[in-house]
């Protein structure tokens, strides 16, 4: 139920994404001067495990068995999907490997892989994953029941990113997400066991706040929200 209005694109090709302001404090001055934030509306939305699929009435979403605590979460995407082949450069599955691989022998930690609910059986990819003991979840199960056992999440541009936030989960990017401003970026393959190890990047009154703000100020999810967003959009024409 919430949405966005944009003039420049979507996802990772959004006036988010490409604003710039520098250091996180002046973006974050910017963003939420009265560092006001409304924590129990986005724990209502957790409770409800609210996605962007919500009002699907073909879509049936199942509960699956529990993960091990204190995983890494690497998130799949539909590697056809514009944000990654299209304003990403494509490859999206290879990606996906070789993060997994460096993962599984590299790092201390359980591997959960969750992938696109809509991709696609890949089971000669997935049966090589399963053999190195990654974890890996397919279909209709809600990433609400596994973030909170994660320890941090691994993402090219997906709006799973915006869940993994409200959970407080920490999150390594890869892509190009709009919500890159929280995440610390991934720029080189041989940076992932470091980053995954050590999660003193992660700033997590910066990420609530930005969150916070992304949902109930930079989101519109009903009339006001649209006209104020729409007045930020024609005021920002008249500079």
């Amino acid at each position: 139920k919430h949405f966005a209005i944009d003039d420049v694109g979507y996802a990772n090709s959004s006036w988010l994404a490409f604003a710039n302001y520098g250091e996180h404090e002046t973006m974050y001055s910017h963003l939420n001067p009265n560092n006001n934030m409304d924590w129990n509306n986005i724990q209502h939305l957790i409770d409800n495990k609210s996605n962007k699929w919500d009002d699907s009435v073909i879509l049936k979403w199942k509960k699956g068995k529990k993960t091990q605590k204190d995983h890494t979460l690497v998130i799949g995407q539909m590697p056809k999907d514009e944000t990654v082949e299209g304003f990403g450069f494509g490859g999206h599955i290879r990606k996906l490997d070789l993060i997994v691989e460096r993962l599984v022998k590299e790092t201390k930690y359980p591997v959960v892989a969750k992938m696109h609910p809509k991709l696609q059986k890949r089971d000669r990819l997935l049966d090589k994953w399963r053999t190195w003991g990654v974890d890996v979840r397919e279909g209709f199960e809600s990433i609400h029941d596994i973030l909170p056992r994660t320890r941090v999440a691994i993402i090219d541009n997906s709006t799973a990113g915006i869940e993994c936030l409200m959970h407080e989960v920490p999150i390594i990017s890869y892509g190009w997400p709009e919500y890159h401003w929280v995440t610390e970026k991934l720029q080189v393959l041989p940076q992932l066991p470091r980053l995954v190890d050590d999660l003193s990047w992660y700033q997590r009154d910066y990420a609530n706040n930005f969150i916070s703000w992304y949902i109930h100020e930079y989101l519109c999810y009903d009339v006001n929200s649209t006209k104020r967003r729409l007045k930020e959009i024609l005021d920002s024409w008249k500079l």
